[in-house]
């Protein structure tokens, strides 16, 4: 996330990686991870590779992401939809 979101997921986890340094500082409670440290040179690539691995294992072992803690179960199925087909779309001739 850029600007900050606060989604989850009724189906399955949500990680939430910040790599910006603002937004995570404005909302640290709503991110698991903060990959902006990468900017600001307190981290490199690897060590926050490292720590989303971690954190991977973490909540694939039953750890609640920040989402979960907070409660969010965000959920919309939009792949089908229920409009019968009409003229426009058969072949013609």
């Amino acid at each position: 996330t850029g600007r900050g979101s606060v989604v989850g997921s009724a189906i399955s986890p949500v990680i939430k990686i910040c790599a910006n340094p603002v937004t995570y500082a404005r909302m640290p409670e709503d991110m698991d991870i903060n990959a902006g440290c990468i900017l600001d040179g307190h981290a490199t690539r690897g060590e926050v590779a490292g720590e989303i691995y971690e954190r991977v294992l973490r909540t694939a072992a039953g750890k609640a992401t920040a989402s979960e803690r907070l409660g969010h179960q965000e959920f919309v199925l939009t792949y089908k939809t229920s409009a019968p087909a009409g003229p426009g779309c058969l072949p013609t001739g």
